[in-house]
């Protein structure tokens, strides 16, 4: 009140239900109500009973995604009509020219073909399924190249980044997956546009930021199949059942065939306009939100 503050935004914060200044939460979703398996009993719960408490006392509840404003509502009623939706947009992320592009390719020993994977090596980002989908692919004769890159840490299975690397080496499949370990994000985008299509074979999703920055590049996508990958619409996309090793092993197959690696020099160019405005759009909504929460009575 001193500052002349009119509107706190929250995230993992709880102001209480007694908090004088309208509170505008975030919520990222709502994964636990889906995979209750992939958490602790502790975890869960702690989880749940924090999304109650904002759900009760925040002035309003602000999601990324239609599909988890729905989430919102079916699993805590009592927020009402409080929820707004404001997908994020990805920071721009400039293409690099043809000559920066081979750079990164000698550096990382890229092929000339490949999907890529960005994910973090957590549980729910599947990449187990993956190597599953590539074991397939060779029995079929099908030499396919995944590279991925993350961080090799799932603090929730400790156990489990280190179990898919393992299983790599079980099948024989070196050549055909490609770990790069972490590395600097204007790398990432690198590897992005010089790629088949940049693969998505989650679990479950928020607003997934692997899309949204595959999409700034104007680079296909190889998605799993669920309702907030086919709200954020890419144009150029392919689908797949993430607990199918054989769906997912058929998707990967067809766009190998059917898709060219990058660049893709004239559709950047248009990707990077319409994620300018995407960005500017992205500003106003998130203002007027703010301003009507700010005058909402707590």
């Amino acid at each position: 009140r001193e500052a002349n503050i009119d509107l706190v935004f929250q995230h993992s914060a709880w102001y209480g239900a007694r908090f004088q200044i309208p509170t505008l939460a975030w919520i990222a979703d709502f994964q636990h109500r889906y995979l209750p398996h992939l958490f602790g009993k502790r975890q869960y719960w702690k989880r749940d009973i924090g999304y109650h408490a904002l759900v009760r006392s925040a002035t309003r509840i602000l999601v990324s995604s239609e599909d988890a404003a729905l989430d919102c509502k079916r699993f805590y009623p009592a927020v009402g009509d409080r929820v707004a939706v404001m997908p994020f947009a990805p920071k721009l992320i400039p293409a690099k020219d043809a000559a920066a592009l081979e750079e990164v390719r000698t550096r990382y020993a890229l092929p000339e073909k490949f999907f890529y994977l960005p994910n973090q090596f957590w549980k729910h980002k599947n990449h187990a399924t993956v190597i599953d989908a590539l074991q397939l692919l060779k029995a079929r004769n099908k030499a396919l190249v995944v590279v991925a890159s993350g961080n090799l840490q799932d603090n929730r299975h400790p156990n489990y980044p280190q179990s898919v690397l393992n299983k790599v080496t079980a099948y024989g499949l070196a050549e055909n997956f490609h770990f790069l370990g972490l590395i600097p994000r204007a790398d990432i985008s690198s590897v992005m546009q010089l790629s088949k299509a940049v693969l998505n074979p989650s679990l479950f999703e928020g607003w997934s930021t692997t899309v949204e920055e595959a999409k700034s590049l104007a680079v296909p996508l190889l998605l799993s199949d669920l309702r907030v990958h086919r709200e954020q619409a890419p144009q150029m996309a392919k689908y797949f059942d993430p607990f199918s090793a054989t769906a997912m092993a058929d998707a990967m197959q067809c766009a190998w065939e059917e898709w060219q690696p990058g660049p893709r020099p004239e559709a950047e160019n248009e990707a990077a306009k319409r994620t300018t405005q995407q960005r500017a759009e992205f500003a106003q909504r998130f203002k007027a939100i703010a301003r009507e929460t700010a005058t909402k009575k707590q």
